[in-house]
């Protein structure tokens, strides 16, 4: 019998809806065992995760958003954690023996926007039976912790930013829980208030194909094409090509931020000098002034300096082929 767990986060919204369609669809199926964990305080998913791996479940379901997504990647990552100290290595061998999986029903729901997944159980129940997964690359990033430690690592599913996408996040968080916009309005509320507000910097980073360094709005480092709830802002993403899908936004302005938000939306290159795309394995980031907030899959983690990496064809994700 093939065992699933469900970790679904307490925030989302509809959740009996979404949990009478994973009983409806899941329940007294003589093939699958599932077994459903709610969480119930911050970073509770990345414990869960954790805990389900090392109990021996074939696939981990995360029922949110991008931010659950993070919590769950990151709860199975620590799980097959090697010894040693510097950057963390891992059991790719033991982490590709689970089959991690999503059901959106978070506010911000990007990384599915990559695989075309829907929040819909009977469609994730068909991926399972017919064993729809792909083996595919997860980013990790080093930066330095908003509580002052030296270093910290994390893993992201979908994408990471240095400069105003940070301080867009770190705006976000204040306005989430008192909002009533929709997470699309309240992400171009925040958009638009940091573009106000904020002041670029200098930054130099170097990478394994370009190093560069000006003043930045944002550095945009992708694993998949979307992020800030809808916007296609690394149309050249794979998940699976072994590489990072790199940003450069330098002098851009609202007004560009407005007349771009089409083509952003249907995930197409922008053509402007100031916005510049490539790929490349690993980068280097410091800013030659104050540091830069960096937030990962739409979570505030901490500040530059930073270094973020790709990790090859790692785990094996449900998704339709």
């Amino acid at each position: 019998m093939i065992k699933i767990a469900f970790i679904v986060s307490g925030l989302i919204g509809r959740k009996k809806a979404v949990l009478a369609d994973i009983y409806r669809h899941f329940s007294n199926d003589t093939l699958l065992s599932y077994q459903v964990f709610e969480t119930q305080y911050a970073q509770h998913a990345e414990a869960l995760a954790k805990q389900v791996f090392e109990q021996g479940f074939e696939y981990i379901v995360s029922v949110g958003g991008d931010g659950t997504l993070n919590e769950v990647v990151n709860g199975v990552f620590n799980a097959c954690r090697l010894p040693g100290t510097g950057q963390p290595q891992y059991d790719i061998e033991r982490l590709k023996q689970c089959k991690l999986g999503v059901y959106p029903a978070g506010s911000g729901n990007d990384f599915s926007r990559t695989i075309r997944m829907r929040p819909n159980a009977l469609e994730l129940k068909r991926l399972i039976r017919e064993k729809q997964y792909s083996l595919i690359d997860m980013g990790i990033g080093s930066f330095r912790p908003l509580n002052g430690e030296e270093t910290g690592w994390r893993i992201f599913a979908n994408v990471t930013d240095v400069g105003m996408g940070g301080a867009a996040t770190f705006y976000l968080a204040k306005i989430k829980s008192k909002s009533w916009l929709t997470p699309t309005l309240q992400y171009a509320k925040a958009i638009v208030k940091t573009f106000l507000s904020y002041r670029k910097q200098e930054v130099a980073f170097t990478g394994t194909n370009l190093s560069w360094q000006g003043k930045l709005m944002s550095l945009v480092m992708a694993n998949g094409k979307y992020f800030g709830s809808g916007l296609g802002i690394a149309p050249h993403a794979e998940l699976n090509n072994g590489q990072l899908s790199v940003v450069i936004l330098g002098n851009v302005t609202l007004r560009h931020y407005i007349s771009y938000l089409p083509k952003l939306r249907q995930c197409k290159i922008i053509d402007n000098p100031e916005i510049k795309y490539f790929n490349d394995e690993e980068i280097d980031i410091r800013s030659l002034e104050a540091p830069l907030y960096m937030q990962m899959d739409g979570e505030l983690v901490g500040t530059t300096p930073a270094r973020v990496s790709v990790v090859k064809q790692c785990i094996y994700f449900l998704m339709p082929q």
